[in-house]
Parts: C-alpha cells; structure tokens; sequence
C-alpha cells in the first residue's frame, strides 16, 4: 500500500517558531494550529521538535525534562555531530516535553539555541553585552543552529524509536531535513518508511537560509558533496532546491504557488520556484487558514480587545466592536 492512501497516524513537525512558545511571524500560527488541528483526532499522534531559546523558561512554561525510554532513571541527552570543515566536533543537546493540546512538543536545549534572545536575530539586551551583536540583524550562525535542530530532531526521533509517516518541515530552516534522510548513513536506513513534506512560507530573497561556503555545509551536515553542489542556486546552498529532490513542496496559497511558478513575480526569490519548476518539482499552494477559537470577539482575554461582540447574535447591536474601532483610532493616532 503507497503512503497516498494509509491513513496518516504519526506526524512530526519541525519548526523554528510554534505559537505560545516562541514566534516571529506567521510560522508560529502556522506551526501550532496545524499541530492541534491534527491531533484533535485520537489515532493520530503529532509531535513538533523546536529549540528552546534563552529567553524561554522550559518550567514555567509546563516542560519537563524527557525520560529516557530504555533508562527511566534517565533524561535524553545525547552529543550531535557538528563538523567544520578541518574539525570534527560535537554538541550536546537536552531534551524537555509537555502535552499542550494533545501535541507532543520537544524543545531542544543547547548552548548554541540557549544563547540566543531573539528566534532570529540579535537583541538590543545582547548588542548592549556584545556591540558585535547588531540588534535586528540575523544570526551569524544561523546555518548551524538550523542543522543542529534538524539533526538533533532526527536522533530524537531515533532515540524514541518513532516512525513517523510524515515530517513536516517548516520553511528554509527545517528544509534540509528530507536530504540528510535519503542520503546520510546514519539516517537513511531508519527513515526509509517516512515521507516528507516541505512549506515554504517566505520564499524571497535573503529567507532561504542559504550558504555560500559549500565545504562547511558538507561539513556540517554530512551530505555527499554533489548533493550539495547540485543544491546552489548562485554559488550557494539552497536548503529549498535540496528539499525538492526528496520531499514534497508546498506554500501558503494557492495564489503563491503560482507566483513563484508562473509569473516573472519569482525574481523576487531569486527564481527559485522556476529553479524547483525546472527540476520537475511542482509547487502545491495550500491556503493558511486560521483557529477561529484563537480570534473569537467574544473572548476579550484570549484576543485584548477592548469590548466583546457577536456578529452572529441578532441581538448583538455590536456596541463592541464599535468600541475596539474607536481605541484603534485613537491609538493609531499616537
């Protein structure tokens, strides 16, 4: 039987952001509602792998830490290898876990995510401690924090001795993912019954987690070296053209999908959708939707707004919102 038509009873997500925990933009919501829409179903079992940061409190926010299923007087942890180029290296990562919303949620803990304030990019707390540390500017070892997640991931997956049908991975961050189960030894036996599936949220230029330095990403992430080489868009890495040889692609509407492929729209990504296009990699544009539960009116807590209503209600003479609509005005005056 083809994986097309088994019901779909193990999903592992891997995400850099996941709603309640740590975001910067639409990912998170992505991320998590897609998660506990999923579970909701009680044969089927999601799990997401993200890393814990260092603004992130691990037990405030109901984690703890991962037994270790052959050893329960232990917790995972386990060392990753983290190559450079002339040094062969590793990094230990912990392991903590909750149930939020009948979601299996594993946050990652290592020096290289706990040293790090922002998902993505410097704070003004660290440039005030390290001037070097441009706040708004990117990582510079977001390469490496993106690898050490997705391995980390892997060798979570294989300590647990889960076999997920699918792994869901969430933008450039996550892409190289599909690649390293096909091709690296220590994972292509294991993962040889799991599927992928890529979504690009951001495919513009400066988002695809790219690197120009193509002896590191062979390094780092053990692929054979004309996998990475056949991987370059201009010179360098693409985690997304990668992930298009192994997995599925797919992005957030439908109306994206085409852009990337059929419009000249694409030179905003560096062309990357008639890159996939021409390697026989089709596109999948599946609208976002949204929790409705997450922005109900009437749930003044969950949302902050400044009065309830009900545009349903017949009764409702939407006073409310009427209210928010005069405090957004005079916020927006300020």
């Amino acid at each position: 039987m083809s994986l097309s038509t088994k019901t779909i009873t193990s999903v592992w997500m891997f995400t850099r952001e996941y709603g309640g925990l740590a975001g910067a933009g639409g990912v998170k919501d992505v991320a998590s509602q897609l998660s506990r829409v999923l579970a909701r179903w009680n044969g089927r079992k999601v799990h997401v792998v993200l890393p814990l940061y260092g603004f992130m409190n691990p037990q405030d926010l109901g984690f703890q830490r991962l037994a270790d299923p052959l050893f329960q007087d232990r917790h995972v942890e386990f060392d990753v290898a983290m190559n450079y180029a002339a040094l062969e290296r590793n990094e230990r990562v912990r392991v903590w876990h909750a149930s939020i919303d009948k979601v299996n949620v594993y946050l990652l803990e290592a020096e290289r995510f706990q040293e790090k304030n922002g998902v993505y990019t410097y704070t003004r707390e660290e440039y005030q401690r390290e001037s070097w540390k441009i706040q708004g500017s990117g990582h510079f070892d977001l390469f490496a924090m993106n690898i050490l997640l997705q391995k980390a991931g892997l060798d979570l997956i294989m300590t647990l001795g889960e076999r997920p049908q699918i792994i869901h991975c969430h933008d450039g961050h996550t892409a190289v993912i599909p690649a390293m189960m096909r091709e690296c030894p220590g994972y292509r036996n294991y993962f040889r019954g799991t599927a992928a599936v890529v979504t690009i949220h951001n495919g513009g230029v400066g988002y695809h987690q790219e690197v120009s330095d193509l002896v590191f990403v062979q390094a780092v992430t053990g692929l054979p070296a004309h996998v990475v080489t056949a991987s370059c868009i201009d010179h360098s890495f693409d985690p997304f053209i990668a992930a298009g040889r192994y997995a599925a692609v797919s992005t957030v509407s439908e109306n994206y999908a085409k852009e990337l492929q059929e419009t000249d729209d694409d030179y905003l990504t560096g062309w990357l959708g008639h890159r996939l296009l021409e390697s026989g990699v089709t596109i999948k544009g599946i609208t976002n939707g949204i929790d409705p539960d997450d922005f109900n009116p009437q749930n003044t807590k969950q949302t902050g707004i400044a009065a309830g209503f009900d545009i349903a209600a017949k009764t409702d003479r939407l006073t409310g919102k009427v209210r928010c609509k005069k405090e957004l005005i005079e916020m927006l005056q300020y």
